[in-house]
């Protein structure tokens, strides 16, 4: 029962890292693209690849370890309900009007779990205006 009691909380953490994650990833790439005059975004930046990598990290120390794992995580997952809360989160840390950001997710699961998107992503837009030549 205690092993079976353990691997159920392991499980809830894991759930709960992959969650907040997700969660500060989004709410990041947000600002990035859509709050554009902002000249810290190398924070942002930095948060994005920090989230990337702990997302990455408790796929990699699952059980189950790769591909299959890594879907049936992210399968479990309202995307949209997490995106909704980054979006809220965004609107008040930015001061910007939820019209300024998409209704619904413009990033999938698998975009968000891609290393070479996200890298991308940062590229194009993770500088502030005044950083990138």
């Amino acid at each position: 029962m205690r092993v079976r009691l353990r691997i159920i909380n392991e499980a809830k953490r894991e759930e709960n890292s992959i969650r907040g994650s997700l969660f500060i990833m989004l709410l990041h790439m947000l600002k990035c693209k859509y709050q554009y005059d902002y000249p810290y975004k190398p924070s942002w930046r930095d948060s994005i690849l920090n989230s990337f990598e702990n997302l990455i990290g408790e796929f990699d120390k699952g059980i189950g370890k790769g591909s299959l794992y890594n879907s049936f995580y992210m399968k479990k997952f309202d995307l949209e309900g997490i995106y909704e809360r980054a979006v809220k989160r965004a609107v008040v840390e930015t001061k910007l009007p939820r019209s300024a950001f998409p209704e619904y997710c413009e990033w999938s699961k698998k975009e968000l779990t891609d290393e070479d998107f996200i890298y991308s992503f940062i590229e194009e837009y993770g500088y502030g205006s005044n950083e990138k030549d």
